[in-house]
């Protein structure tokens, strides 16, 4: 991802941090290819994921170092026959409609995964295909969540936990329609969908109601603060034409550049590389 230096001071190894002084402006990114639909994990994808990652959030994530982290997870309970997993759910946590996580959201985010009607891509990994096989997921009370396994595996966290699932995010269920339409993008992360005009950008919005973990940001896991109200995504498929946009300044990042530009433009003091998928720092 290639960064004007303009933001120089304000960034971290592998993150952006921008300072309050800019913190009111609209952060400007691109991606090449229009997002493919708004469910967490269905379209598993770079340009989908980028922007799917800073809407939901997972029980557990990523951390830099790929080990697993708890995120909407509090604790992690382990019974006795290590079969089942129970997940209590941190306190204070909101969806963008308002809504408080419970228990409940996640029993249904869980199920519609696990549905063949909804051609979850990751869904092979839970489904007993890849030897973990969830046989139940259970509401013990408001705050609990208990994963009931076929058989003992200790993948199963970071099965759960993987970036090309967006981290199994859990939504909202006014996601959907009536019809089982995936017509929303309601989840708890950083930033809330303010629109997105297919073909042309997406636009996300800092969400107010968001409750950051209380350590260090680390990978996709740990604390997302936000420093910018806006974030707009234009589709760009064109490496030429995104190249032309960031020197023009007419965007601030560009992500998957191609490794022929980054060694072009670095040479500039204008422009540096950092590895990021967030806008959070």
């Amino acid at each position: 991802m290639l960064r004007r230096s303009s933001f120089a001071t304000a960034l971290l190894a592998g993150s952006l941090l921008l300072p309050g002084g800019v913190s009111a402006q609209t952060l400007r990114a691109t991606i090449n290819s229009d997002i493919r639909g708004l469910m967490p994990g269905r379209s598993p994808d770079t340009s989908t994921g980028s922007v799917l990652q800073n809407i939901y959030e997972g029980l557990v994530a990523w951390r830099a170092d790929g080990s697993v982290a708890p995120m909407l997870a509090e604790a992690i309970e382990l019974s006795g026959d290590a079969r089942t997993s129970t997940f209590v759910l941190r306190d204070g946590v909101s969806f963008h409609n308002g809504a408080p996580l419970t228990a409940k959201e996640v029993v249904w985010t869980w199920q519609r995964f696990l549905d063949p009607k909804s051609a979850w891509p990751c869904r092979g990994n839970f489904n007993g295909t890849n030897a973990i096989k969830i046989e139940t997921v259970e509401a013990v009370d408001e705050k609990r969540v208990s994963f009931h396994l076929a058989a003992p595996s200790g993948a199963l966290l970071s099965a759960m936990a993987r970036a090309d699932c967006d981290s199994a995010g859990i939504a909202h269920p006014a996601s959907v329609d009536g019809e089982g339409n995936w017509v929303a993008a309601i989840g708890t992360g950083p930033f809330r969908l303010s629109e997105w005009r297919k073909g042309q950008f997406v636009e996300l919005a800092r969400f107010d109601g968001y409750k950051p973990r209380p350590e260090p940001s680390d990978g996709l896991a740990g604390a997302k603060i936000v420093k910018v109200e806006k974030v707009r995504i234009e589709l760009i498929p064109d490496a030429q034409v995104a190249k032309l946009a960031l020197l023009q300044g007419r965007i601030d990042i560009w992500p998957d550049v191609d490794t022929v530009h980054v060694k072009e433009l670095t040479q500039s003091a204008a422009f540096f590389f950092i590895y990021t998928v967030s806008f959070w720092s």
